[in-house]
């Protein structure tokens, strides 16, 4: 036949790569297109598992210098660095070895992962609410950079009947006047498709703002729902009673006298306070050995006669909105601290408001799929990657 190089070779090695259907251009571009679809998925996914771990513990995200001589670029690019180390796949996939435009890694990307995160978990209490009816918990604080926050938490029975309080937003407002917040919390009602008809509780504290008869927040619900009825929290209302009654009666006096020098004492002292603590956990495991304390969460409702008595069932669900205090506003404004810090007071109010989300409402958040986030992120906006 000739030298390998004879135009006789040359034509024979040409018939076999024709013959040859994995050698066609279609396959061979369809097989690399698909590896970097798998790649650029793998390099997404990376990125949705650092922010979530991140928002989980309420750590911030970014350094001061992300430059490539950086000593420290900050807890989002060292953990992409921390899981490359375990995974070789992943290592040859991300940060210097993934397209230039291809990386996500951006600032901008990550408060995106989060957001549609976020967003994922709002539409799932949403829909968990339906067409029932809910309560309202709203407090307002001020965070690290001087600003008016209002956090917002919905109380309702669920589908599977059982209670539930989920934070579902902070807004940050001008002012604390009731016309300002009525106004904050109506866009989001509108914007999430809440319907104000529907509200039958209000929680909120002694504040004028809030429980003002004529001006106040729940006197202007009251006028665009006569069943929204307002119930002072009754831990401030606890505290009110403890304190007239500290001043009025000797007797509960010399107690919260007492109680406070023992608070002083224990605490002063690592070991009196170890002893403290000791005591008291062997104080709650003999409670709960002799069934007199309870453990677990929420309340459920049988559903059983539900269909029955469905008068009963109404009125239990309306009992149950019932807003005993606004202890979760007030556990959402210590998340608000830990997220909000003096060397991040220049975050965002939509980032704060995602990144306490997911802190809080970590149970929902875990339950989406990394696929699903991928495919919302592809339909957040036209992709020059493919996915």
């Amino acid at each position: 036949m000739g030298d390998h190089t004879s135009p006789h070779s040359l034509f024979v090695e040409s018939c076999q790569d024709l013959m040859n259907h994995s050698r066609h251009i279609d396959k061979v571009m369809q097989r690399q297109s698909t590896e970097q679809i798998l790649n650029n998925r793998l390099r997404l996914k990376t990125s949705i598992d650092c922010v979530r771990w991140l928002a989980y513990q309420s750590c911030p995200f970014r350094g001061h210098d992300e430059g490539p001589t950086s000593k420290n670029p900050g807890n989002f690019r060292e953990m992409v660095k921390l899981l490359a180390s375990y995974n070789d796949k992943v290592a040859s996939t991300v940060l210097e070895k993934a397209p230039p435009k291809a990386k996500y890694i951006s600032p901008k990307i990550q408060k995106e992962i989060l957001h549609i995160i976020a967003s994922k978990v709002r539409k799932k209490i949403r829909e968990d609410i339906g067409d029932s009816k809910f309560c309202i918990l709203v407090d307002e604080a001020r965070d690290e950079s001087k600003k008016e926050q209002m956090t917002l938490v919905l109380r309702f029975v669920d589908k599977m009947c059982i209670l539930q309080e989920r934070f579902f937003d902070v807004v940050s407002v001008k002012n604390t006047t009731s016309l300002t917040l009525k106004h904050e919390l109506l866009a989001i009602f509108s914007f999430h498709t809440l319907n104000v008809e529907n509200l039958r509780r209000q929680g909120y504290d002694g504040a004028s703002n809030m429980r003002g008869e004529w001006n106040g927040l729940q006197a202007l619900f009251l006028q665009d729902c006569p069943y929204a009825y307002y119930v002072h929290c009754f831990a401030h209302r606890l505290q009110l009673a403890l304190v007239t009654a500290s001043r009025e009666v000797i007797l509960v006096h010399q107690f919260f006298s007492k109680l406070d020098f023992v608070v002083n004492i224990v605490g002063a002292s690592c070991k009196r306070n170890g002893e403290l603590l000791t005591a008291q956990q062997a104080e709650i495991s003999r409670l709960i050995s002799i069934n007199e304390l309870e453990t677990g969460r929420g309340a459920k409702i049988k559903t059983g006669k539900a269909k029955i008595y469905y008068l009963v069932d109404r009125l239990i669900r309306l009992i149950l909105l019932l807003p005993v205090s606004t202890a979760t506003t007030e556990r959402a404004f210590f998340v608000m601290k830990l997220t909000k810090t003096r060397l991040r007071n220049k975050m965002e109010d939509g980032f704060l408001g995602d990144c306490m989300l997911l802190h809080i409402e970590k149970e929902i958040a875990e339950s989406f799929s990394t696929d699903s986030i991928i495919d919302d992120f592809c339909s957040l906006k036209d992709r020059k990657a493919q996915f």
